[in-house]
């Protein structure tokens, strides 16, 4: 890996786990979403039967 020298590599680290993080807490997210939308759905279709 040929990056900067004066880079701290364990800081490097720490940034892409913090990307990892972020990017499970949105996956996270929309799945969250998805399942209140779907059970919303499924409220509204019961009531129209």
């Amino acid at each position: 890996m040929a990056g900067n020298p004066r880079k701290n590599p364990s800081e490097e680290k720490q940034k892409v786990r913090k990307e990892v993080v972020v990017q499970r807490f949105c996956e996270f997210e929309v799945f969250n979403v998805t399942a209140k939308m779907r059970q919303k759905w499924e409220f509204c279709r019961k009531s129209r039967d």
